[in-house]
């Protein structure tokens, strides 16, 4: 028993301080797929029914053929008592008369620990091995995890399949957008000469920059309508005695973008504040919220100052990086293309001349770049837009303090633009973020590159820290540039 106690000890140290194997010999990826005939549906309903299978909501856009999206299931391995999450990509391609369904790309990664990578069909099923490197400790390990994944594809596909069997009359729920309350902020961008279908498409990459769950907070996607609506939140912070801890927390609001041709209206509304002591829908009067809590009418008048000054700080800045960013990139679809301005950042970019090869060539060479790079390229890309030439995405890389201590993950953008004969890439916004903490956004300062927000750093620290961060993340950008590059030929 003790000696049992001993080895589950030493694995535990293995685990916490996060050893990483190097990453194994490529194999298939665990997938199943199946065809399934179907009688007797409509190709609407059955559009309709794996739209909500997939996303577990109702649309009203009824035109894609093939519906992706990403799912997750719980998992606890119980002999060493650790879970986490098991992510994978769902696809359904629809025929006439059948449906094609495909789940692969599980990927495991423990609560606040370590990231095993794509779980693969062999015995040894970790791309990433950590504490399992050991054959006979991976091995079980792997039985246990498949035969769960299993038991739940089992489940879902059932799911799945009774659901398309569903001949139902289309009566779709989409996002009631309701007239605007509270604090509002409206008014038109003018952009002459730009097109309507510019504008939604500039405005998509507005919103996939402002907010790094861009496609989680958007409500709306029409652009026949012209129309872009988003639900996001920012930070609420109250400073000094320990009682206004009650009042920090988060404020929603509501983003909604009509777009037409040569103008985009913005309205900026439904200012709501949540937290311990939650004040609810925040309004342009003097007391500015209806709370049930017993506060002075003091305490109200000065805490409505402070909200709404937040607000009123935040939402200029949207309106400002809004005009300013939406105006360049319009301002990009008609002039030559040039580098970007270095702005103290960390960020790689640059101009490739693809000389005889089209748009449509390079954006889906580009797309294919993106599948073959991620094997969770769904989840990657925000923004796939053929006609304006985008292909836009979020992705991670690991941050390793050490060769065997991983300090959480370095966060960054991707943007591949393409155009006839050219193509323009641009790798930028890297932010670091862990489970202990946070040293933000990454700047080129060789000394001072980053600004903690939970640590107090002191200039030793930084002047330490800095070349690691920089030659981890210089090293995976030219890695990838290379990759792509290649694939562009």
């Amino acid at each position: 028993m003790k000696a049992k106690h001993v080895l589950f000890s030493l694995i535990l140290l293995f685990y916490t301080f996060g050893v990483m194997a190097q990453r194994s010999s490529s194999s298939k990826p665990l997938t199943y797929t199946d065809e399934v005939t179907v009688h007797n549906s409509s190709a609407k309903a059955l559009k309709f029914n794996a739209h909500k299978w997939v996303y577990n909501e109702e649309t009203d856009d009824l035109t894609e053929n093939i519906i992706e999206g990403t799912h997750s299931m719980y998992y606890r391995y119980s002999k060493m008592d650790f879970s986490g999450d098991v992510k994978y990509d769902v696809k359904v391609e629809l025929f006439e008369d059948k449906y094609i369904y495909t789940f692969t790309n599980f990927t495991f990664k423990v609560n606040g620990g370590a990231d095993f990578g794509v779980i693969k069909e062999e015995d040894l099923c970790l791309t990433n091995p950590g504490m399992f490197k050991m054959k006979l400790l991976q091995k079980p390990f792997c039985n246990d995890l498949k035969n769960k994944i299993d038991a739940h594809v089992r489940a879902r596909a059932k799911n799945l399949n009774k659901i398309m069997k569903n001949e139902i009359d289309v009566k779709v729920k989409v996002y009631e957008d309701l007239p605007p309350v509270g604090i509002i902020y409206s008014d038109k961008i003018q952009i002459p000469n730009a097109t309507k279908k510019q504008l939604f498409s500039k405005a998509r990459v507005w919103l996939s920059q402002t907010y790094s769950n861009a496609e989680r907070v958007t409500r709306k996607k029409s652009e026949p309508e012209g129309v872009l609506i988003a639900t996001p939140s920012f930070e609420y912070k109250r400073e000094g005695a320990l009682a206004n801890q009650a009042y920090t927390g988060s404020i929603y609001y509501k983003v909604k973008l009509e777009i037409n041709d040569s103008d985009i209206k913005f309205t900026i509304s439904d200012f709501t504040h949540r937290a311990t002591n939650s004040y609810g829908l925040i309004k342009n009067e003097d007391v500015c919220f209806s709370n049930k809590q017993v506060v002075t009418k003091k305490k109200g008048l000065e805490l409505c100052e402070h909200i709404k000054k937040e607000i009123d700080d935040h939402t200029k800045m949207l309106i400002k990086t809004l005009k300013s960013s939406t105006e360049k990139e319009v301002e990009n679809i008609s002039q030559e293309w040039t580098e970007e301005k270095d702005n103290g950042e960390c960020s790689y970019s640059h101009v490739v001349n693809a000389e005889g090869k089209s748009k449509d060539e390079l954006y889906e060479m580009g797309k294919a770049w993106f599948s073959k790079e991620f094997v969770n390229a769904n989840r990657v890309l925000e923004i796939k837009d053929k006609e304006a030439g985008e292909l836009y995405g979020k992705t991670s890389m690991k941050f390793m303090q050490s060769k065997i201590v991983p300090m959480g993950e370095i966060h960054f953008k991707i943007r591949l633009q393409v155009k006839d004969n050219k193509y323009k890439y641009i790798f930028s916004d890297f932010v670091h973020s862990s489970r202990d903490s946070n040293y933000g956004l990454i700047s080129k300062d060789p000394k001072n590159c980053i600004s903690p927000k939970d640590i107090v750093a002191t200039a030793k620290f930084k002047s330490k820290m800095c070349p690691k961060i920089h030659q981890q993340i210089e090293a995976e950008a030219l890695r990838l540039i290379k990759s792509l590059n290649a694939s562009m030929k």
